[in-house]
């Protein structure tokens, strides 16, 4: 394996929650050849966008939805990227 931070050759070195480590021999930095973050599911991203909607809070949904107010935040910040731009369209202006 090469190291992600180096690209020096790494070794086996030890396990972390049955997942193998490995140490750079240059760096000395230890990593993991997978990294596994659980997702949050379709059905939640829209129950938050529903209740948001609905105009609860982040700490409401979190507590609702038992999901951290971070990923709720993060949920909702992806949820206004996604939507259009308005255009505003400036006709008959007087002065």
């Amino acid at each position: 394996m090469k190291c992600q931070y180096c690209k020096g050759n790494c070794i086996k070195k030890g396990c972390y929650k049955r997942r193998q480590l490995y140490q750079c021999k240059n760096c000395k930095k230890y990593q993991r050849t997978t990294y596994v973050k659980p997702k949050i599911q379709e059905t939640k991203k829209n129950q938050i966008k529903l209740y948001h909607n609905e105009g609860l809070g982040i700490s409401s949904i979190s507590r609702i939805l038992t999901i951290s107010k971070s990923s709720v935040q993060r949920k909702l910040t992806e949820l206004a990227k996604q939507q259009p731009k308005p255009v505003i369209q400036e006709t008959q202006q007087s002065l």
